[in-house]
Parts: C-alpha cells; structure tokens; sequence
C-alpha cells in the first residue's frame, strides 16, 4: 500500500482528542494526587531521611500493563464510539489497520517512556541536592542503571502491544468467552520483570533492579537483543491472529 496512506493511519492514531469533562475532572483529581505527593516527598526529605533514587525506577512495572491497555484501548474506541463502521470500510488490508495501530501503540509508549525516564532522572537530581549527596559520579551511575532498566522493560512491550490488539479483537467475536484467559496471561506476563526474578533467584524481586546495576557484558548485551527480537516476534504473531480474527470472525 501507499506508504503516506499508512503514515496518515498512524498519525490519525495519535492525534489528541480534545478534553472531555470527563478526562478534564480526572486530571484535576490526578493533578492533586501529584501536588499531595510532592508535598509529602519534601516533608520526607527535609528531615534528612535516607532516600534511593532506585526506588523510583518501580515505575517501569507499570509501562508493559499500559502497552497492552494502550493497544486494547485502540481498538476498543471505535465500538465505544460507534466509528468502527467507518474505520473497517476503510481502503485498506485489515492487516494494515491493526499494523497502524500497532505501530502508533508502539511510538506512544516511546513517548511516555521518555517522559518517565526524564521525570526519574530530574526527581533524582532534585532529591539528591536537598540531601547533599549529589556528585557527577553517583549521577552518571544512577543514569547508567536507569537506561538499562527502561531498555530491559521495553523488552516486553512489543509483545504486550501485540497481544492487547489480539486482546481486543477477541472480544467482539464468537471467542469472547476466552477473554477471561487474556486477561489472566496478561496479568502474568506484565509482571514478568518481577516474578521471574523472584522464582528464579528465590529472592524478594529487588534482585532484577541490583543487576540493573552491574557492568553489562558482551553476552547480556546479546541476550537483550535475543529477547528483543523474540518479543517482536510474539508480538507479530498476536497481531497475525487478530487479523486473521478480524477477517474470519468479525462483525461486520
């Protein structure tokens, strides 16, 4: 198909919608959490409590539940707003309207985890100034460890966004009883990052964020591309299901 068509598809997918009253209540109510928790965070700092930076990085355990949320979500907006009508008569291969999705799935996670990775990092610095332990050393070490531990989360994320649009096409099939099932494997392999640590070391979980912390070697390096490609891979395969789905199944 024409490449500008898909592009089109893709940016149509990331176009912001403009606020609802709705969405405008759930920001305020999300923006006093935030001002709640800041107020909180200083109170916990100025009295000099010992405070790791890495503890910020438990926020990477939500980013492969939004991958699939996100890609389920995409999908599940057109029946919610009643335009799937209009997005299934479409020009275009079916395959190429969940490829668009999953594609503008994929960038938008990028995004916000760039924002998280900047916001950590910003945090870091600001926490490390009120206790007065802030140095060039521990900073690039903090950032070293932080990369390493947003690379190993997007490990995940081609996988869950894959499955999220299988996911949702599921569910307005014939198939939908299996959604049960969908949402049992997405809630384990979500948290992959936490129990397979666990199981495996026989520790508490916080083993996975002390190897973020070691020298990577040659072997790990090739390891993360290994389980990359495997992701993408499964990934596709989700994505190949929920069209076939899509041509076979759905609702016309």
């Amino acid at each position: 198909m024409d490449r500008n068509a898909f592009s089109y598809l893709i940016k149509h997918e990331l176009m912001r919608r403009k606020p609802t009253r709705v969405c405008r209540k759930w920001v305020s109510i999300y923006a006093a959490i935030v001002s709640i928790a800041i107020i909180c965070a200083y109170a916990f700092l100025h009295v000099q409590i010992a405070f790791k930076p890495e503890a910020l990085l438990f926020i990477i355990y939500v980013f492969p539940y939004f991958a699939f949320m996100q890609a389920y979500m995409m999908v599940g907006k057109e029946f919610k707003e009643g335009t799937h009508g209009w997005w299934l008569t479409l020009p275009y291969s079916r395959g190429v309207l969940l490829r668009s999705k999953y594609v503008a799935a994929l960038i938008r996670i990028i995004q916000y985890g760039l924002l998280a990775f900047a916001a950590t990092w910003v945090i870091t610095i600001l926490i490390q100034m009120v206790q007065g332990n802030l140095s060039a050393d521990s900073l690039f070490r903090f950032t070293i460890t932080e990369s390493k531990t947003y690379l190993a989360m997007f490990v995940l994320v081609p996988f869950m966004i894959g499955f999220g649009l299988f996911g949702s096409i599921l569910r307005v099939t014939q198939w939908r009883p299996l959604l049960p099932l969908v949402w049992v494997i997405y809630g384990l392999s979500a948290n992959a990052m936490s129990w397979i640590p666990a199981v495996v070391l026989n520790d508490d979980g916080n083993s996975f964020f002390t190897f973020m912390q070691m020298p990577i070697t040659q072997a790990e390096g090739l390891l993360f591309v290994a389980f990359l490609a495997l992701s993408f891979l499964l990934g596709g395969v989700f994505l190949w299901a929920a069209v076939k789905l899509m041509n076979r199944q759905l609702i016309q």
